[in-house]
């Protein structure tokens, strides 16, 4: 989902932008999106696919790619103490991908007891070159994680989760790390 709102005093530069899902049948999503955007820091241009398939109503594995070309946002820059200032883009042209596979799956439901026990995980890429509304952080990284959620009760919960946030190439704002959590809820 691509959330975007600008004015712009003419129309000698453009952005358009949009994401398109195909419904096949019941349990599969096919979507692409595009974003092309001339206003401000310059040109940017945002192509990608997902895929989405649910084998049983409370489970779901997904996949996303992702392409990015252009400039990121503005930066003003003052060089005489804020009295005036010039429009900069701070990071140049930069290109990359990205892509994702995640998967939830209701194992509660293979033993009859669905919303009971669900498990999870997701593998994550980000090129270092790539741009996208909130990922600058996690430009060049790699990161991969599970979950696991046990209800015994209704009032009750167990959550464990182990996640890996790994740096790639030459990143600007990715960390290296390994963060294990484990959550008790009752």
């Amino acid at each position: 989902q691509v959330d975007y709102e600008t004015s712009v005093p003419s129309f000698e530069k453009t952005a358009v932008g949009g994401r398109a899902p195909r419904h096949l049948g019941e349990r599969v999503t096919l979507g692409a999106t595009y974003v092309n955007d001339e206003l401000s820091a310059g040109a940017y241009r945002l192509t990608g696919v997902d895929a989405e398939f649910r084998p049983s109503p409370n489970s779901r594995l997904v996949g996303e790619f992702a392409e990015s070309s252009g400039t990121d946002s503005l930066a003003f820059l003052s060089e005489d103490g804020g009295l005036s200032y010039r429009e900069v883009t701070p990071n140049g042209f930069k290109e990359g991908g990205a892509w994702k596979v995640a998967g939830e799956l209701d194992a509660g439901e293979w033993i009859g007891a669905p919303s009971r026990v669900r498990v999870g995980g997701y593998l994550k890429r980000l090129e270092s070159g790539f741009l996208s509304s909130g990922t600058f952080l996690d430009q060049g990284s790699q990161k991969s994680g599970v979950h696991l959620t046990v209800r015994p009760t209704e009032r009750d919960r167990v959550v464990s989760r182990y996640d890996r946030d790994d740096t790639i190439g030459s990143a600007v704002g990715a960390n290296l790390g390994v963060n294990p959590s484990l959550t008790i809820t009752a």
